[in-house]
């Protein structure tokens, strides 16, 4: 039976990326300092593999940045990348079709992909991305509540391994990566 509204993704097609809306935190080892960081994360389409990472700020270089980390994690340039409206990525949001800044349209470029922004107020546009911060704050983010960080660099170790954890199995209980690996028609990175 169909689920009505569902998306069917077709493999190497799309990678849907957002920042979290809550942010993390570390205490500076030379100031003392409380400093927050922003949470990245991008979603396979059709494996549903994520990918989440800390980064300083949401500024364009950071998240070019991740963008490319992002990339090199699952080895593959999808079709078409699916950022949420933020300035880092668009010049100019719209209803109907955003303007991406020239920056990420060098990325998508010298990556041979599209840029396809999600419509502004529209989160059903990349709602598997907005599932998987959800379920970031609870596996993720709940599990780090109590601990105390002292750089960035110790929030490596959220880059890939915990999200793959998240990633649900397929109907027939093979990972959805492993499918994906069968299923790929994306480019090899």
């Amino acid at each position: 039976r169909t689920r009505p509204n569902a998306y069917d993704h077709k493999a190497g097609d799309k990678l849907f990326v957002d920042f979290a809306g809550q942010k993390l935190s570390y205490v500076s080892s030379t100031t003392g300092e409380v400093v927050t960081c922003e949470v990245f994360v991008a979603v396979l389409g059709a494996s549903q593999k994520a990918y989440i990472e800390a980064v300083p700020t949401q500024q364009k270089h950071d998240f070019i940045s991740v963008n490319e980390s992002a990339l090199h994690f699952f080895g593959e340039v999808p079709r078409a990348i699916v950022p949420d409206c933020l300035k880092s990525a668009v010049t100019k949001a719209n209803k109907y079709e955003s303007e991406t800044n020239e920056t990420f349209n060098d990325f998508a470029s010298h990556y041979n992909t599209a840029i396809l922004p999600a419509r502004a107020l529209h989160p059903k546009d990349k709602s598997l991305v907005e599932s998987f911060v959800r379920q970031a704050y609870d596996h993720i983010y709940a599990p780090l509540r109590n601990q105390t960080f002292f750089s960035l660099k110790e929030f490596y170790f959220l880059r890939g391994v915990e999200a793959c954890s998240l990633s649900r199995p397929t109907d027939g209980g093979k990972p959805k990566w492993a499918t994906f690996k069968t299923l790929r028609n994306g480019r090899k990175f």
